[in-house]
Parts: structure tokens; C-alpha cells; sequence
């Protein structure tokens, strides 16, 4: 298999002869098909204007499918409409400004770096129910609408459709959506440093997209009350390094009795988080697995009792897997009852995530209920006493209180 720098070379022979010819005609013409130019300015354009000028030429196309391979960086949007702002910087409330928020959604989508196969979604509850009112032109035309009408008697995952529909004109027709709505969501704006939020009464989106990585899977499980249905991410080739859990009020009993069943009893390892959602991909909720060679995976559990310096004993434990030394992309699930309300400011246990892993972005959401465990590979955390408080320890029960979870997901490099 060509490697890209003999596929660049390869082009560059073969268009060499038709750049001369064409040279004294199309002086302009022959910079633009000249392979080393067009590889380098593709390195600066958004994958949807990569998918553009593919169909220019064989030339372009080739050069661009380079180009979005090499993409292997997971990208985020926080989207927090202007009233939200204010209401965070004021604490008081304002106007909607629904034509913000969706001139900045179509802004984001647009100048996303790499082409995504899977996005985790996560919509506050205001925004979802006023989803028509916030992101008029996202909405399917009129055919696209009473086909998923037909297809979808409930008007709950109706909507989902609509939505999923409406993102799907920004990504690619193979992306994967995950769509959960939530009580509160926490994204981080910027790059390195990074800035966290965490809006928890207001109008948010926050999301991550994931392109194809060599080493890493990424899938969606909806949940079913099937016999063997855990096996397809516990068991198998690639079993899960990492699971998500996106639970609605109907599916707590049951969700509880698969960690039991499969993770307790079996002393499977892995890095586990989620909360208890209003609505999510199915009636009881979803499942996110991540596998591969290249995966690895970490979560802690902040007690409902842990304040700033407990919270930073485990951030330390956390420090010391040594995860962030490789690319990485955090989540954080909290309790409806923290944030400002407990520690008496905003944003506060996702700025000392972030004073710890200023490189790692971050984005959450608040719920009603948390799924997590203690998962920190390469540490010898069960024999190990933290400077303040106490580790959680899980006694045949993964669904938590007033507590928050933090997962640290890391792609490791090819050796």
C-alpha cells in the first residue's frame, strides 16, 4: 500500500506532463493542481469544504481523502445562546435570542476539522422542547417531516428524528447520533486552555465527534431487555475499555441489574460513567462502548460529602494513571443538587478538572441519578489513602446520589 508521501509523489509524476502543456494557458491553473500547494492548503480547511473541492478534480480528490485520514483529533461544540449568557453573568432573565443560537450552530458544524462517524449529542431539556423555535432553517422540509411522522408514532423520539435528521445535513450520511436530553449541560468553550461551563438551568448544546481512529471503536447500544444483551459490548474480540450509560427513569432498575450481573460478579474492568437522562436514544436509555487496542480508559467517583479538597485528592489519583499524556476527551456526569448551589460558585468542579487536565476537553451534563465506578489503571488506588476523604466503593450498586463521575478517555499512539 502506498504511503502518503509516495501517493503525493505518484500524483506529482503523473500530472507533471499536463501542467507543462498547460502552463503558458493556465499559469494560475497549474499552481492549483500542483500536488505539494493543494496538500498544503487543504491542511487549513473545514472537512465540509473538503468534501467540496474532492469533486473538483482526481487530482483534489485524492489529495483530500489524504487529508481527512489524517483527521484523527476528537472535536467538540459548546453551543449557550446569548439570554443564557446573560442570565449566568446577571442572574437575571432576558429575551430569548433564538436566531443566536443557530447562526453560531451552523458556524461551529461548518468548521468542524475532521469528518466525524460518531456524535454524542447532549440537549438541554428548554432547547429540545423549543427545538423549532431556536433552529427554524435545521428543521427537514415538509416531505422529510411526514415521512418520519409515518415511520415514528411517538412524539417524543419524533422529534429525535427531526433532530437527527436536521444535524445530518452538516455531517456525513454514515455518522452515527447520539441524542440525549438532560437537565443541565456542561461543555468548555475555546481551545488549550480550555474554559468550562456548566449551565445548568438555561439553553445549551454541548457535543463530540468522533472520526475514525485506527485502534478505537466507537458504538451505540440501545437498551434492551433481551436475554444476552450485555454480551454484545461485555464479552467478545473487543470488549468495551469504557462504557457510557444514558439512562431514562424506566430503564434505572434494569440497568443497575446488568452492572451487577456482568461487571460485579465477573470483576470486569472497565472505566464506567453515565446519569439517570429525560430522554435518550430509546425508551430505557442507551449504552456508548468504547473498545480497541488502542483505548484506554479511567473514571473516579466524587462523594456526595467530598468538597474542594477532597475533590483534588481524587483529581490527583487520577493525575497519576498518566492518561493525559495521550489524546484524550473527558466526561463529566453531576447531580442536579451540585454546581453553584453546592459549592456556592459556578463552573466549580469542572474548573479543577480542568486546573488538573488543562489540555483535555471536558463536556457533561446534569442528571437525576449517576452510574459510575472507580477505574484507575496503572494505579494501586485500592491500598492507596488519599491526603482527604475516602474512595467510594462499589457494593453491588452503580447507580449513586449527589455525586458526580468524571471518565477519561485516551487514544493511545501506535507504537
Amino acid at each position: 500500500m502506498e504511503t502518503d508521501k509516495e501517493l503525493v509523489k505518484n500524483l506529482i509524476m503523473e500530472d507533471e506532463e499536463c501542467i507543462i502543456q498547460e502552463s503558458k494557458l493556465f499559469d494560475q491553473m497549474s499552481v492549483m493542481l500542483n500536488p505539494i500547494v493543494v496538500e498544503r492548503i487543504f491542511k487549513y480547511i473545514s472537512f465540509r469544504d473538503l468534501m467540496r473541492v474532492s469533486r473538483v478534480c482526481t487530482v483534489w480528490f485524492k489529495l483530500a481523502k489524504i487529508e481527512k485520514n489524517r483527521r484523527t483529533k476528537i472535536a467538540k461544540i459548546f453551543i449557550v445562546s446569548e439570554n443564557t449568557k446573560r442570565m449566568l453573568e446577571s442572574r437575571s432573565e432576558s429575551l430569548y435570542q433564538p436566531i443566536e443560537i443557530e447562526t453560531d450552530m451552523r458556524m461551529e458544524l461548518e468548521k468542524l476539522p475532521c469528518v466525524p462517524s460518531f456524535c454524542i449529542v447532549f440537549m438541554s431539556k428548554w432547547l429540545y422542547k423549543r427545538y423549532d423555535e431556536y433552529f427554524p432553517s435545521f428543521m427537514p422540509d415538509e416531505p422529510a417531516r411526514k415521512k418520519l411522522k409515518a415511520e415514528n408514532t411517538s412524539r417524543k423520539f419524533f422529534l429525535n428524528d427531526v433532530i437527527k435528521t436536521a444535524l445530518r445535513k452538516y455531517l456525513p450520511e454514515n455518522c452515527e447520533i447520539s441524542l440525549n436530553v438532560t437537565y443541565g449541560v456542561i461543555g468548555c468553550k475555546g481551545d488549550i486552555p480550555y474554559t468550562p461551563l456548566e449551565i445548568e438551568d438555561g439553553t445549551a448544546l454541548s457535543a463530540c465527534f468522533y472520526p475514525n481512529m485506527p485502534g478505537m471503536q466507537v458504538k451505540l447500544y440501545p437498551i434492551e431487555q433481551k436475554q444476552g444483551f450485555a454480551k454484545k459490548f461485555i464479552t467478545g474480540k473487543e470488549p468495551a475499555k469504557a462504557l457510557l450509560f444514558f439512562v431514562t427513569d424506566k430503564g434505572c432498575g434494569y440497568v443497575n441489574k446488568i452492572l451487577k450481573n456482568n461487571l460485579w460478579e465477573k470483576d470486569f474492568k472497565v472505566a464506567l460513567g453515565g446519569a439517570v437522562v429525560e430522554q435518550s436514544d430509546s425508551i430505557m436509555g442507551s449504552i456508548i462502548a468504547f473498545s480497541g487496542p488502542n483505548v484506554e480508559a479511567a473514571s473516579i467517583l466524587i462523594g456526595p460529602e467530598d468538597e474542594e479538597k477532597e475533590i483534588r485528592s481524587k483529581l490527583e489519583i487520577l493525575k497519576d494513571t498518566g492518561l493525559q499524556n495521550n489524546d484524550c476527551f473527558a466526561y463529566m456526569f453531576t447531580c442536579i443538587a451540585r454546581g453553584a448551589s453546592m459549592h456556592a460558585k459556578p463552573h466549580f468542579e469542572s474548573s479543577l478538572f480542568n486546573e488538573y487536565f488543562p489540555n483535555i476537553p471536558i463536556i457533561g451534563l446534569f442528571g437525576t441519578g449517576e452510574y459510575g465506578v472507580n477505574f484507575l489503571p496503572n494505579v494501586k488506588w485500592e491500598t492507596t489513602e488519599l491526603e482527604h476523604g475516602a474512595f467510594i466503593y462499589t457494593e453491588k450498586n452503580y447507580r449513586y446520589g449527589y455525586c458526580t463521575v468524571f471518565v477519561v478517555i485516551a487514544l493511545k499512539k501506535d507504537n
